[in-house]
């Protein structure tokens, strides 16, 4: 499935649906995960949803990240990659 397109509905943990969009991906050489970044832009201020996809799932099923560790080294790629940017 092609995540760069079309925007995506996802439940939140609180229950709620929320349309988003796909903002940044990479792949981990570590684990192999392809780790994805949503965003969801209805609001002031924009929701960042991750997830990441197994290379030995279906290419269309993502799973919520599992650690805090995990969750900090996909946020330091992004702080990197927004670090190079000019805003």
């Amino acid at each position: 499935m092609d995540f760069t397109n079309e925007p995506i509905t996802i439940v939140d943990e609180s229950g709620a649906e929320k349309e988003v969009s796909l903002i940044f991906s990479y792949t981990d050489e570590e684990t192999g995960r392809e780790y994805m970044l949503f965003g969801d832009d209805g609001e002031d201020d924009v929701n960042v949803f991750v997830f990441y996809r197994d290379p030995d799932t279906p290419e269309d099923e993502l799973e919520e990240i599992e650690t805090d560790e995990e969750y900090e080294r996909v946020t330091e790629v992004l702080d990197v990659l927004l670090s190079n940017q000019e805003i």
